[in-house]
């Protein structure tokens, strides 16, 4: 259902661009500036994280006239729910704490393809993403658990997240001058992202929990900055007039 609406969305961002295009674009450099909403997913080791604001920020390259190199940045003051009790049967089972503060620190990599050139420019991208996240974890009565279980654990493998990034997005040049351009912004991004390092594993050698791959939704409105060479189109050369010889 999601990537049918990301489908849908990426036609007609397309549709409503391709009359504005125009042959006016160089190679650049871009500064983005950006607030968005985020929705994470209740992953693994996680019970689940409240939406909030994301304040970031971005720095890319057009590198030609159809691809560009992006690194982001963004960070959010959240509340989350994240701990376990014993289910009285040897294992155990996530709970609700009432609720931590949570800071999520977000860094991300990503190529972007731009099939449109002029005022208004479109792209979709993919690339790579990492997740930190600071709280304060109250690991008295699954500590108990953990050693009852001669389990192994390391409460750092809770707190990072690595994977990839997919999503699309649009800006339109409000102002721009021959070298310059400021654009306002707007994407969609799937921050796709597994704790690879959290493996619990009781005396037994059964493992108990593992982090699971979770889909955290990123909705950002920006103002873009970018600067570079802009040339105007080169005029076609008149077509000579016939004389009838």
């Amino acid at each position: 259902f999601m990537t049918s609406r990301v489908l849908i969305l990426t036609i007609l961002v397309l549709l409503i661009a391709v009359p504005a295009a125009a042959e006016r674009e160089g190679d650049r450099v871009r500064l983005t500036g950006t607030v968005g909403h985020i929705t994470f997913d209740a992953q693994e080791p996680w019970n689940s994280i409240d939406p909030t604001v994301l304040y970031g920020g971005a720095v890319g390259v057009k590198v030609n006239r159809w691809f560009g190199v992006n690194s982001s940045i963004g960070y959010a003051f959240a509340n989350g729910n994240f701990g376990w009790v014993e289910d009285g049967m040897g294992g155990f089972v996530k709970t609700d704490n009432s609720g931590k503060d949570v800071d999520v620190l977000h860094v991300g990599f990503d190529l972007s393809f731009h099939p449109l050139q002029g005022r208004i420019d479109p792209w979709v991208m993919a690339g790579w993403t990492w997740m930190r996240y600071d709280f304060e974890f109250d690991s008295a009565g699954f500590g108990d658990w953990l050693s009852e279980n001669d389990a192994e654990y390391d409460l750092s493998d809770l707190r990072s997240a690595t994977g990839w990034q997919f999503g699309i997005g649009c800006a339109f040049a409000i102002l721009n001058t021959e070298h310059t351009s400021w654009s306002v912004m707007a994407d969609f991004r799937d921050l796709m992202v597994k704790s690879n390092k959290l493996e619990i594993v009781d005396g037994s050698g059964e493992k108990v929990l593992e982090g699971k791959w979770g889909h955290n939704l990123l909705f950002n409105l920006g103002i873009e900055f970018s600067w570079g060479n802009y040339p105007a189109p080169t005029d076609e050369p008149n077509s000579p007039a016939y004389t009838g010889d």
